[in-house]
């Protein structure tokens, strides 16, 4: 199976996580066209793979950016597109976003939310979830 990624992480402080490619890419870097968009607070990633086998080949190519607001406060939103080209399943291409939020609520409880757009050939779907949850540990630097 031939696979080709190149995912990068630019931060709002300007920082940037490695970069993991397993092929050689001669567009222009992905740091640069992110890295000009940082703004202070927010981190964006840009994800992109492709891969080939027996059974399937196909792409998926992703955009997040997300902003912590202080310790409480997390917004995370994620868009993108995947295409598989499969003998079994034939052409399937879905375009997604997603939206998910979530917050502590004094040491002990948290709270989360999303919404996920998913629009496919075969699946064409609106999702929200919710969650209200309890944190076991000691630390309690959940506040």
């Amino acid at each position: 199976m031939q696979v080709s990624e190149a995912d990068c992480s630019v931060h709002g402080d300007g920082s940037e996580q490695p970069q993991r490619r397993r092929e050689t890419f001669h567009k222009p870097a992905i740091r640069d066209v992110v890295g000009k968009s940082a703004v202070a607070g927010v981190n964006a990633d840009v994800h992109y793979s492709k891969f080939a086998s027996s059974f399937a080949a196909g792409t998926y190519r992703a955009v997040s950016v997300s902003r912590t607001f202080g310790d409480r406060i997390h917004i995370n939103v994620l868009g993108g597109d995947q295409s598989i080209i499969s003998a079994l399943a034939g052409n399937q291409t879905a375009r997604f976003l997603e939206a998910t939020t979530d917050t502590s609520i004094g040491s002990r409880f948290f709270m989360q939310g999303g919404l996920t757009f998913y629009r496919g050939k075969l699946q064409n779907y609106d999702q929200l979830s919710f969650t209200l949850g309890y944190r076991f540990d000691t630390k309690g630097n959940h506040r």
